[in-house]
């Protein structure tokens, strides 16, 4: 395992975040509840919503460039 460097950082980064874990009876009730409601998304907490935010509106702002407009067929 490399001590320094920027892979030694990612394994860091990922060492620290495993042990800050979040509990895996939490995680297998999301799951249970997911799977027996048929959730298309089963997430466990809100860390990445602004990312998501973020990414459908930059998706959103492509749709509109082109709204109005009619593609030839």
């Amino acid at each position: 395992m490399p001590t320094s460097g920027p892979l030694a950082e990612r394994i860091n980064l990922i060492r620290e975040r495993v042990s800050q874990g979040i509990d895996p009876m939490y995680v297998g009730e999301l799951v249970r509840e997911g799977v027996e409601n048929d959730w298309p998304y089963i997430f466990t907490d809100l860390e990445f919503e602004p990312m998501v935010d973020a990414r459908f509106a930059a998706i959103k702002q492509g749709f509109d460039h082109i709204r109005g407009r009619n593609p030839k067929r």
